[in-house]
């Protein structure tokens, strides 16, 4: 998988039916913390990045926001500005489409 199959995925994202787009926002924020345990040592009580954990922490809030919204039929934020802040977000925390599409792809 690579960009161009995140591309697909984001483009595919605003025909979802309501009910595959809250499956699909709620499969994102179970990897969304996974890719955040990057931020501190598992085990540890420190965190060993707190701006990358509280970029993440920003991103759950978006996603969840939109979440929300479609779970009880909302409009939220519009579809483009919800894809291209997610796509921006996760090239700033350094995630690779592949390895998201990996975690939103598992039954």
């Amino acid at each position: 998988m690579n960009s161009s199959d995140w591309d697909s995925e984001m483009a595919a994202f605003p025909s979802m039916p309501s009910d595959d787009r809250v499956q699909w926002l709620s499969k994102l924020m179970c990897a969304l913390t996974v890719f955040a345990r990057s931020t501190y040592t598992v085990g540890g009580e420190g965190v060993d990045d707190p701006s990358k954990l509280r970029r993440f922490n920003e991103l759950f809030h978006r996603v969840a926001s939109q979440l929300r919204d479609t779970a009880v039929r909302k409009n939220g934020r519009p579809d483009d500005v919800f894809v291209k802040g997610l796509t921006e977000s996760m090239r700033e925390l350094g995630i690779q489409p592949s390895s998201l599409l990996g975690y939103l792809r598992k039954e």
